[in-house]
């Protein structure tokens, strides 16, 4: 039977889920790394154990565990190893095809991580919901979200769990897909003349806003770049300039890659 008190002294009663905390004050050993919470079976011979229940604090003079059971002797130990955080390297969400979305993350190294949760917002991140939980496998990951619908924002962040179950959030990612494309309008690309010794056209069947068009030689360097702001359905590029020989188009628009491509300038 655990006998539990408030400041007063009155006992109080509950069912039997406690956390406990350890304020070691008396220490001489310390060794900069983090603490845990330790038990053993109460006038047993056993070896020490960290008991059931959530990791709270890890600090060596105020350290806490969570939703605990049944009474024991209790301790405190330093980590053998110092246990280093999880970095997050990159964090990205993309429409695929416009017809889900991905997200790809990249870490340091998955040696002292737990699991990750991914969670989803659609109210601008005001709320999220947890869509998934995803083990430890590498140094790179990815979750596919096809519960997603046209002309609306969905915003993902991880809550990468560490060891010892200690949480901390990504920053927070946002993409959409297109209502046009969502309908089965996916854009035609026309390219034309090619091969050119100057101008060359390029139409859409759907009308593009907010285009951003790279120029790459074949070496892969950028030669030309052009920004479209404004709702349209064709432009322009000239090329007379540059050397003759191959060269690279990329169109991209707000959902990614519209069109890659090759033009020749004679």
């Amino acid at each position: 039977t655990i006998n539990a008190h408030n400041t007063s002294g009155d006992v109080v009663t509950g069912d039997g889920v406690y956390s406990a905390t350890l304020y070691n004050r008396l220490y001489g050993n310390i060794c900069g790394l983090a603490a845990q919470v330790k038990r053993k079976p109460h006038g047993a011979a056993g070896g020490w154990l960290i008991p059931d229940g959530t990791c709270g604090s890890l600090v060596v003079d105020n350290v806490s565990r969570h939703d605990m059971t049944g009474f024991s002797d209790f301790g405190t130990a330093q980590s053998e190893f110092e246990i280093l955080p999880v970095e997050l390297i990159s964090f990205a969400a993309k429409a695929v095809e416009n017809r889900f979305i991905r997200l790809d993350w990249h870490i340091d190294s998955d040696e002292d991580l737990s699991y990750f949760v991914v969670e989803r917002s659609s109210d601008e991140g005001v709320s999220f919901q947890v869509l998934t939980e995803v083990q430890p496998s590498g140094n790179r990951y990815y979750f596919e979200d096809y519960e997603v619908v046209p002309n609306r924002n969905y915003y993902y962040r991880l809550r990468i769990v560490e060891l010892p179950e200690v949480a901390k959030f990504s920053s927070i990612v946002v993409a959409n897909l297109s209502a046009n494309e969502a309908e089965g309008q996916l854009s035609k690309v026309k390219l034309y003349p090619n091969p050119t010794r100057d101008i060359f056209k390029v139409e859409f069947d759907v009308p593009q806003t907010r285009l951003r068009v790279f120029l790459y030689s074949s070496e892969g360097r950028l030669v030309r770049s052009l920004d479209i702001s404004e709702t349209t359905t064709n432009f322009d590029m000239n090329i007379g300039t540059l050397p003759s020989g191959l060269y690279l188009i990329k169109i991209l628009n707000s959902n990614g890659i519209l069109y890659e491509g090759k033009i020749s300038r004679m």
